[in-house]
């Protein structure tokens, strides 16, 4: 637990910081990018 809390996860360690957040939420939009180029998404099945 060294750095500020915000960056650190503070007690709750890695899993809790902004940087994780921020890694893992830009590796999601670029697999959906990556699939929707690639004509791989699907219609929800609820959508009509």
């Amino acid at each position: 637990r060294q750095g500020p809390e915000l960056l650190s996860g503070g007690a709750v360690g890695a899993e809790g910081a902004v940087v994780a957040l921020a890694v893992c939420l830009s590796a999601g939009l670029v697999l959906l990018w990556r699939a929707r180029a690639a004509g791989q998404l699907r219609p929800s099945p609820w959508a009509r």
